[in-house]
């Protein structure tokens, strides 16, 4: 087996192995943080239903990845979790993920090339902003405003946050330089 797996999470994978396209087992119930960091030659990944959750930086700098499927059972991403993996193109996530942390997807093509200006996924979770507009409204639907959604986005002046909108993520804002008004609807029970 190409995988130390200690308590249904799975430790480290061993890239020595030779396996490209990797299937995650039925036992696993979480993927720990830098599992699969700087595993060049994998090129799928098939996560099982049993796992809840995607460490830290789980999958970064996988260069040759090029499509993930995360399934239903997966509640949570946590920050990096893709970073760097510069061929992907192709990501399916349920709408099941309540949490995707910050940068989870930073320097994939999936994300830079986003046929959209709003990136929503998961639960409704806007978690980046690639449009161009000054003036920013937020598409209805929108349950959360994601950490770093809007991170460094130095052209929006204003931005109007729609009623569906519950919880407003730390950094959401973060380094947007030139935004001076804001609007935010009572809606919003949480802004971290």
């Amino acid at each position: 087996m190409c995988f130390q797996i200690d308590d249904v999470v799975l430790k480290k994978y061993n890239e020595e192995s030779g396996v490209t396209d990797v299937v995650i087992p039925d036992s696993v119930r979480k993927i720990d943080p830098w599992a699969f960091d700087g595993c060049k030659s994998i090129t799928s990944v098939t996560i099982s239903n049993s796992v809840t959750k995607i460490g830290y930086c789980a999958f970064k700098d996988c260069t040759s990845l090029k499509s993930v499927i995360i399934p239903d059972s997966v509640k949570e991403i946590c920050g990096a979790a893709f970073t760097g993996c510069t061929s992907l193109t192709s990501v399916t996530i349920s709408d099941k993920v309540e949490i995707i942390s910050l940068g989870v997807f930073n320097g994939t093509p999936w994300l830079n090339n986003y046929p959209n200006d709003f990136v929503i996924v998961g639960r409704r979770i806007l978690i980046s902003y690639n449009g161009t507009a000054s003036n920013v409204i937020i598409p209805d639907g929108v349950m959360k405003i994601g950490r770093g959604a809007f991170m460094g986005c130095w052209s929006v002046t204003s931005i109007t946050i729609p009623d569906s909108v519950t919880k407003i993520c730390r950094e959401a804002f973060y380094d947007c330089t030139s935004l001076k008004s804001i609007t935010i609807p009572n809606s919003v029970t949480e802004i971290g």
